[in-house]
């Protein structure tokens, strides 16, 4: 019988207790979570998480669910992935965006945009500048406070020169097989991490030079001959985008590649054109075939330029919440609203999003010179 190594984690309102038989999971997790390490206190929501690679058949289990792991080329990624989800998912008390956050004054600046838009190298040069971190790519905001608290994962980055060179050393940090980052435990870094709740100061987001892209990218895993039906159905979809293809352009609305195809899985690449009325349908596509699925991937093909001098706009809380919308880090289903209404809905999601935020100064920051952008953030930090 295998050893199991077994740690404990408390992350915002819930205590996971996680064992797992393999020890190079083990170290990629506490790499990525050590700042929440605790004993073993109970709390009101407790999970136990089991993690067994080493079995003949390869599964996470969490509380009595079981998610096997032998179909995934990945299969340390894939148990990852399904840990932070539960982790987002039990956490419903909190809106959880997708952005790096720092303080300065217990005041929080959070930084949204999509994944490469540069948020990681921002909270960087925003640390060097005396601010204190939060979080590199999670926001989690208390729906009934409003107040913003510290998520401190690792940072996920780009690695150097010398890093690259030395990416198969035991000692370097892990790296994202996917993303190609490399990742950094914030404790390992020569900055403060704020360890309690912050009240809000700002909300950036972060846009290209060139503007919002009028293309989407995901690229999704099936399992053996998953793909056929998902593809019948996008087919038929596909065929009723005419109607919707009213920008005159030759390019169609939705294509689809094949990038990979094994024995036991494949991998293809969906796209499909912004503002046509076509991420309804994709999600509830997506949701249909939740069970052929193995993981689903937002692609971003970002050009930006450090050298532009950055343009900064303010913006209204439901512009903001537009642009938040493909952020949002948990599923819609664990939203009410403070009133108790359902906000499964697509309005009445928006309408919970814009009114948490409501209260909070929202800008519309380029991507430019990087000094430029620290000065801007300060200026608006001096504001009362």
């Amino acid at each position: 019988m295998s050893h199991l190594h077994r740690s404990s984690y408390r992350i915002l309102d819930a205590t996971f207790v996680l064992e797992s038989d393999s020890i190079e999971f083990s170290r990629l997790f506490d790499e990525e979570y050590g700042t929440f390490r605790t004993l073993d206190e109970p709390c009101i929501k407790n999970v136990r998480i089991k993690v067994n690679v080493n079995n003949d058949v390869p599964a996470v289990t969490i509380d009595n669910q079981l998610f096997p792991l032998n179909h995934y080329r990945s299969p340390l990624t894939f148990a990852r992935n399904i840990i932070l989800k539960e982790i987002l998912q039990l956490n419903s008390e909190f809106i959880i965006l997708h952005a790096g956050v720092v303080s300065r004054d217990n005041r929080a600046v959070i930084l949204s945009g999509p994944p490469g838009i540069g948020k990681t190298t921002l909270v960087t040069k925003l640390l060097e500048a005396g601010y204190s971190f939060l979080s590199d790519d999670y926001c989690p905001i208390h729906k009934k406070t409003g107040a913003v608290h510290p998520f401190p994962r690792s940072l996920w980055k780009m690695p150097d020169e010398t890093e690259k060179r030395s990416s198969l050393s035991a000692d370097m940090p892990p790296c994202d097989l996917r993303k190609k980052k490399i990742s950094i435990n914030p404790e390992r870094l020569d900055f403060p991490i704020a360890m309690g709740p912050c009240r809000p100061a700002c909300l950036i987001c972060l846009e290209s030079p060139s503007g919002n892209h009028s293309t989407r990218h995901f690229e999704i895993g099936f399992k053996k001959g998953g793909e056929t039906a998902f593809i019948d159905d996008l087919d038929i979809l596909i065929q009723g985008t005419e109607k919707l293809n009213t920008c005159n352009e030759d390019t169609p609305l939705i294509t689809i590649q094949c990038l990979l195809k094994e024995t036991d899985f494949s991998e293809w690449r969906v796209s499909y054109r912004k503002g046509c009325g076509l991420t309804g349908p994709m999600k509830d596509l997506f949701a249909k075939h939740a069970q052929d699925i193995l993981d689903v991937y937002k692609v971003d093909i970002i050009s930006y330029n450090f050298k532009n001098e950055p343009v900064l706009k303010g913006v209204t809380s439901h512009r903001a919440a537009f642009y938040l919308l493909n952020e949002f880090k948990q599923d819609i289903i664990v939203w009410e609203r403070h009133n108790g209404e359902s906000a499964a809905t697509a309005g009445g999601f928006f309408a919970a999003l814009t009114e948490t935020i409501n209260e909070i100064p929202a800008y519309r920051l380029t991507i430019g010179n990087l000094s430029s952008m620290v000065k801007l953030i300060d200026d608006l930090m001096t504001r009362k």
